[in-house]
């Protein structure tokens, strides 16, 4: 006869922790896409993509963690900001630098070094990009709703 086994605190957090990776690793590869693609063609931006990107994952750690303290708000504001810079190193290097380890550590400088720039358009970015980490904090642990 089976028995139904119910997840203790760790067994839940570890599957919020994977389930939330994986859609701050999606959702990153999309944005990215998403911004290299609207660079193309209209030489510009959305980081508003960035709070929504922050919503999905934030679902994807309640869903499966049911967070319920704040050790969940940390993971869902920790993998908002993977999730960003995924995608800011996609849109500035392309998704080949996510296979060639040895060129992250360059991404992640261009990176910084573009965004620290806060010149025109720079401080809307930064602007949502607060947000995000906000809706990524206070979407992902149930305590807050």
């Amino acid at each position: 006869m089976p028995t139904s086994h119910f997840m203790n605190n760790k067994e839940r957090f570890l599957k919020a922790l994977l389930y939330g990776l994986l859609a701050a690793v999606v959702s990153g590869i999309v944005v990215g896409y998403l911004n290299q693609l609207t660079a193309a063609l209209v030489n510009a931006s959305f980081p508003i993509l960035y709070p929504i990107s922050a919503y999905i994952i934030a679902k994807a750690i309640h869903k499966a963690g049911g967070g319920i303290n704040k050790d969940y708000a940390y993971m869902g504001a920790a993998l908002t900001v993977f999730s960003m810079i995924i995608s800011e190193m996609c849109t500035y290097m392309g998704f080949a630098v996510l296979i060639h380890p040895l060129d992250w550590i360059p991404a992640l400088k261009l990176v910084c070094y573009l965004n620290f720039q806060f010149q025109g358009t720079g401080l809307i970015s930064w602007l949502f990009m607060i947000l995000a980490v906000y809706v990524g904090y206070n979407e992902s642990d149930i305590s807050h709703h």
